[in-house]
C-alpha cells in the first residue's frame, strides 16, 4: 500500500514538471504522514487497551509532526534539507495519497483480523 501510494505521488509530481525539490517534500511528508500512522497501527496491533507508556508514546510520535514542518517551513532547515515548503494544493496532493493509502491499510488490519478470530 505504501509502495502504491508513494508511486502515485511520484507520478502526479513528474507529470506536472514539478521542481526536483517540491518533488522531494511531497516525498518526504508523504513518508513522514505514512510513517507515523504505521506507528500508530503497530502499537494498537494486538487489540489492547492503551497503556500510560504508549500514552506517552504517542504524545512523542505526534511531535514529529510539529518537528516536520520547522524542518520543511523554516528557512535554514527548509535550506539544509534542500526542501520546498508546500503550498495548501500540494497538501491536498499528499493528502489524496496518503489517506486512502492509510485507510485501507486500516481495512485489511480489521479484514485478518475477523478472519483471524473466526479461525
Amino acid at each position: 500500500v505504501v509502495i502504491i501510494g508513494l508511486s502515485v505521488l511520484i507520478l502526479l509530481s513528474c507529470a506536472r514538471q514539478q521542481p526536483v525539490e517540491k518533488q522531494r517534500a511531497r516525498l518526504l511528508s508523504g513518508l513522514v504522514l505514512l510513517g507515523i500512522s504505521a506507528l500508530f497501527r503497530v502499537m494498537t496491533d494486538s487489540g489492547e487497551e492503551i497503556k500510560g507508556g504508549d500514552r506517552r508514546f504517542r504524545w512523542l510520535v505526534l511531535s514529529a509532526i510539529p518537528i516536520y514542518l520547522l524542518a520543511l517551513y523554516v528557512p535554514i532547515f527548509a535550506t539544509f534539507f534542500e526542501l520546498i515548503p508546500l503550498s495548501i494544493s500540494d497538501w491536498a496532493i499528499v493528502l489524496a495519497v496518503v489517506v486512502p493509502a492509510f485507510l485501507l491499510c486500516i481495512l485489511t488490519d480489521r479484514f485478518f483480523a475477523l478472519r483471524n478470530r473466526v479461525d
